[in-house]
């Protein structure tokens, strides 16, 4: 089962346990995501949290705006990695949520981005030593975007594609606490309780590290 899919049967099942007008919709969803993070891998839950605090005004919540759609968009890009099952080692390629220019790469890769990382050319031989030394001589942007999507033959190999997304984690789960914090004020103790009853009614819940499916971006190697 999707992780969508999974999301939409429990959302229903939540409303149909919690029964009407008891509680607002709203709130109830908001709590959905708020208690699903807190069991959910790093990414996953970093996605939950952003998701609730867009459902609440994060302006009035005084959450930083551009840090927030910052941490979405990277986190849900980092998700929505690419495994290429077709080569001999498994490789990635991430379809990032914004255009690859110098301006984007200044404001959501470089506040996380800390070290250096390797990448597996995948194209012709004869090609190699070219495309390589293009790739050397291009600036910091447009080598990046140009390995991590996939361009001139290159993929990520496992470990630079945890890489990132260990050093994206370390930089943006500090900020995902504090908005969490703020957002749980706006659910009743009342509400998360409820939800948090019926998620344990139902055994599973929602699965754990539901992102790191092969569809999209594979088994952690």
């Amino acid at each position: 089962m999707s992780e969508d899919m999974y999301d939409e049967r429990f959302a229903e099942f939540v409303a149909k346990t919690i029964r009407g007008p008891r509680f607002g919709a709203f709130e109830q969803l908001v709590a959905q995501h708020l208690v699903a993070a807190v069991a959910s891998d790093p990414l996953r839950k970093i996605r939950l949290v952003c998701e609730a605090a867009y459902m609440c005004n994060p302006e009035k919540l005084n959450i930083d705006l551009d840090r927030l759609e910052v941490t979405y968009k990277v986190a849900t890009s980092l998700m929505n990695a690419v495994a290429h099952p077709d080569f001999p080692v498994p490789v990635y390629t991430i379809p990032w949520a914004f255009e690859p220019t110098a301006e984007n790469f200044k404001r959501y890769i470089e506040p996380w981005l800390t070290g250096r990382f390797s990448y597996s050319y995948q194209g012709p031989e004869d090609e190699r030593r070219k495309i390589v030394k293009a790739i050397q001589e291009m600036e910091k942007h447009e080598a990046f975007f140009t390995i991590t999507m996939g361009r001139r033959y290159t993929k990520l190999p496992p470990d630079s594609y945890w890489l990132l997304v260990n050093q994206f984690i370390g930089w943006a789960i500090p900020f995902v606490q504090q908005v969490f914090e703020k957002v749980s004020r706006t659910v009743s103790p009342t509400v998360y309780n409820e939800v948090l009853r019926v998620m344990a009614r139902t055994g599973e819940a929602f699965p754990r590290e539901r992102g790191r499916r092969e569809t999209s971006m594979g088994e952690r190697g």
